[in-house]
C-alpha cells in the first residue's frame, strides 16, 4: 500500500489557515454581543416589540470566513435588524432614528454609540475588551423586508430571493423618488453555502459523530463557524494576503467581492489547498465589463453591483487587479515550491507576517532545512 506524498504548498496552506481562521470562541462571544441587542430591541417594554425586530449576522462572521486581525485584537461584526412589520409607510430616516433611540435607552449602549447620530448605513457600538471578550465593532443594519417578485423574475431563486430587505442610507434620504437601497444578505449566505453543500454536509457529519448526533440534529444544531469546508478555508487565506499588503489602503478590495468571486470559481475542491490553488487562477474569469464599467453581480440580488463604486472611484479596480495579480503569483509560486528555501523566499516576500512564519516554522520541523534559515 502506498501513500500519496503531499506537496510542500499544499501542506503550508493547510498549516496557515489552521493560525490565521477565527477561534470559536470568539464566533460564540460575536454571537452572544449582537443577540444581546436582539433581546433589548425586541424586549417587551421596547417601542419596536410591535414590529418585530429580528436581528442576524450578516458578512464575514455569517459566512464563516472571519479571520484574527493581523494588527491588534478588535473584531468587525455585522448585523441586520430587521423589523418585520414595520410602521405603515415608513421612511428610511424614520426607520434609523426609531432605531438608534432604542439603542440610546440601554445604559450601556448609548455610551457605546460611535458616532451618536449613527453612520451612513448603520449603528455603531463599540465594546470595549473584557476579560471575557475580545473587543468589537458592531454595525447594525436597520432594515424592512422587501418585494422579491423583480429577484424571481430577473433569475434569482425563491428561497434566496424571499430575504431581499430595504436598507437605510442617509445618502439617499433627500432623493425625490423614495427609492430605498435594497440587499440581501441572508440570500446570499444561501447561496455561498449552495456553493459547498457537499463539503458543509460532510465536515458537519463529522463533528456531529464526535458529539454523538444524528445526521438530521448535526445539520440543525452545528453552525458553520464550528466547521471549515474548502471554500471558507481558501476565502480566509484570500483574505489574509489582501489584509497583509492592503490593510491600509481605503480602497483595498473588499470582502463580499472577494467571497463572491471565490464562491464562483469554487468547483468543490476536496481541501483548503486544492481550493485556493485552483480558485485563484479562475477569479478574474468572473469580473463582468470593462474598465469604467465593471460588473461583478450579487447572485442573490442581481439589481446589486458589489463594483458599482469602481466606476466613481477607478483606483478601487486598479487596486483590486494589482491584488489579484500579486495573488495569483504567491500561489503559483507556493505551488510550484519543492524545497523549503523556495518556500522561505515566497513567505519572505510574499507573506512575512507572524502567522506565515509560524506555520512555516511548523513545515520546516519535517523538512531539511538547516536552522539558521529558520524563524
Amino acid at each position: 500500500m502506498t501513500t500519496e506524498l503531499v506537496p510542500l504548498g499544499s501542506k503550508y496552506l493547510e498549516d496557515l489557515i489552521a493560525q490565521i481562521r477565527l477561534p470559536e470562541s470568539v464566533y460564540c462571544a460575536a454571537t452572544k454581543r449582537y443577540e444581546g441587542v436582539g433581546e433589548w430591541l425586541e424586549g417587551e417594554k421596547s417601542p419596536l416589540a410591535r414590529h418585530r425586530p429580528l436581528i442576524y449576522p450578516q458578512g464575514s462572521i455569517a459566512l464563516g470566513t472571519a479571520i484574527r486581525p493581523l494588527v491588534g485584537d478588535e473584531h468587525d461584526v455585522d448585523a441586520v435588524c430587521l423589523l418585520r412589520d414595520p410602521p405603515y409607510e415608513v421612511y428610511q430616516r424614520q426607520l434609523k432614528r426609531i432605531v438608534g433611540e432604542r439603542l440610546k435607552e440601554h445604559p450601556e449602549y448609548r455610551d457605546m454609540l460611535n458616532p451618536q447620530d449613527g453612520g451612513r448605513r448603520c449603528w455603531t457600538l463599540e465594546y470595549p475588551r473584557t476579560p471575557s471578550y475580545p473587543a468589537f465593532h458592531l454595525d447594525i443594519l436597520p432594515a424592512i423586508r422587501d418585494d422579491p417578485s423583480s429577484l424571481t423574475q430577473a433569475g434569482v431563486c425563491p428561497e434566496w430571493a424571499k430575504e431581499a430587505i430595504r436598507i437605510t442610507d442617509k445618502t439617499t434620504w433627500g432623493c425625490k423618488t423614495l427609492v430605498w437601497p435594497t440587499s440581501n444578505p441572508k440570500g446570499f449566505l444561501s447561496w455561498f453555502r449552495s456553493r459547498m453543500t457537499r463539503r458543509l454536509r460532510e465536515a458537519k457529519i463529522i463533528r456531529g459523530r464526535s458529539r454523538f448526533m444524528t445526521v438530521e440534529m448535526a445539520m440543525e444544531k452545528i453552525p458553520d463557524y464550528e466547521v471549515r469546508t474548502p471554500l471558507q478555508g481558501a476565502v480566509q487565506i484570500l483574505k489574509f494576503h489582501r489584509d497583509l499588503h492592503y490593510a491600509e489602503d481605503p480602497n483595498k478590495p473588499i470582502s463580499i467581492i472577494i467571497s463572491t468571486l471565490a464562491g464562483l470559481a469554487y468547483q468543490d475542491e476536496d481541501s483548503v489547498a486544492s481550493a485556493v490553488l485552483a480558485i485563484v487562477p479562475r477569479m478574474r474569469n468572473f469580473i463582468q465589463g470593462t474598465p469604467g464599467n465593471y460588473r461583478i453581480d450579487n447572485p442573490a440580488d442581481l439589481r446589486e453591483n458589489f463594483a458599482e463604486r469602481w466606476a466613481d472611484e477607478p483606483k478601487k479596480s486598479v487596486v483590486f487587479l494589482r491584488w489579484l495579480r500579486s495573488l495569483e503569483d504567491t500561489v503559483a509560486r507556493i505551488e510550484a515550491s519543492q524545497s523549503p528555501l523556495s518556500l522561505l523566499e515566497v513567505v519572505e516576500g510574499n507573506l512575512n507576517h507572524r502567522y506565515a512564519r509560524t506555520s512555516l516554522n511548523r513545515i520546516m520541523r519535517h523538512e531539511s532545512l538547516p536552522p539558521w534559515a529558520r524563524y
